[in-house]
């Protein structure tokens, strides 16, 4: 996922067309001042249901690869479009 901000602009509309979600940047900027002004420490997933991506970190390192080579061809594909 990606946060519509002015770093995806030159990639925005391939994006789109290839439906991958944007968040809105202001959804991302009201997750981080709710979390530092909590006062307590944590991580910040958003949206929310994605915390469960974190968890690729505890797997083996070559299924970390494969699943990151498999992301970044996806991703190339986006772009060439």
């Amino acid at each position: 996922m990606f946060a519509k901000t002015g770093i995806i602009k030159g990639f925005e509309e391939p994006l789109k067309k290839a439906k991958v979600p944007l968040i809105p940047a202001e959804v991302v900027g009201d997750a981080i001042i709710k979390q530092v002004l909590s006062g307590s420490s944590g991580q910040i997933y958003v949206p929310p249901p994605m915390g469960y991506i974190s968890g690729i970190r505890g797997w083996p390192h070559w299924m970390q690869e494969n699943m990151r080579d498999g992301v970044a061809k996806i991703m190339g594909e986006v772009v060439r479009r």
